[in-house]
């Protein structure tokens, strides 16, 4: 009976991402280019106008899989991506090119000017200027295979300085666990800030991470609520969630 229940649920789901298929095509693109399904889901939503983002910052670009997203969602949008990795830089500015407008800034954003280690993992999306505890795991594997130092700048200072920039800005952060140097590094642009995407480990993975609570606390004195909670990455074995990206939007905003 279990095994049944199991098979129809799974049935069930690809019935439903079918479904969802068929309602949103730049969906079906996201997902043969590799982009990140998950937030396309997260952002592809009533409360978010397409057209009221002027650009978009992903910062902790990685391998260039919200670039694909925010392709798909805001196709006339500017896109300013930061990414301290040097090792995928020809890939971003290639998707970059290949994708429309857009910049790529080879460093990191914190809240001053400095140089820090940035540590390399064997799995690339868990390099993180923080340095990895023992809490990862076969879900989320953070063994360092290379510290480099790399270059940190204020996101407000560099976005101010672009001609590409313009406002309303949709501010994307992926930094595992370096969020709240990210945060107080853009104070400056806060205010022409519509939307901020952010994840959020809830396991310890990183010594000194930014917590939930710190980052909505922020979020709150800033003038942001809470608008939605994307589905949470759990572990395989017990079902315990592992992080979860969470959207914010300008309390202000007319489109809520």
């Amino acid at each position: 009976m279990k095994s049944l229940g199991r098979f129809l649920e799974r049935l069930a789901q690809r019935i439903s991402g079918l479904g969802y298929v068929w309602q949103n095509p730049s969906y079906a693109e996201v997902r043969r280019n590799g982009g990140a399904r998950d937030l396309y889901r997260l952002l592809n939503k009533p409360w978010l106008s397409a057209e009221r983002i002027g650009t978009v910052l992903d910062v902790g670009a990685n391998e260039g899989q919200f670039i694909k997203v925010a392709r798909a969602l805001f196709p006339k949008a500017p896109i300013l991506a930061f990414e301290p990795n040097p090792y995928l830089t020809p890939s971003l500015e290639r998707l970059l090119s290949a994708s429309g407008s857009g910049a790529l800034f080879p460093l990191a954003c914190g809240r001053e000017r400095a140089v820090i280690p940035l540590y390399l993992t064997k799995f690339s999306p868990a390099a993180s200027l923080l340095r990895p505890t023992a809490a990862s795991s076969p879900d989320f594997p953070a063994e360092i295979g290379e510290t480099i130092q790399v270059k940190v700048e204020r996101l407000d200072d560099v976005v101010r300085a672009s001609e590409l920039a313009r406002a309303p800005y949709l501010l994307k952060i992926d930094v595992q666990g370096f969020e709240w140097e990210v945060l107080q590094g853009a104070t400056g642009i806060l205010p022409d800030v519509a939307v901020i995407l952010c994840e959020v480990n809830a396991e310890d993975f990183y010594a000194g991470q930014a917590g939930f609570e710190q980052i909505y606390l922020f979020m709150r004195e800033h003038g942001f609520k809470l608008a939605d909670i994307g589905e949470p990455i759990r572990a395989r074995a017990t079902g315990e969630v592992l992080y979860f990206d969470v959207a914010f939007l300008k309390a202000s905003d007319s489109t809520t």
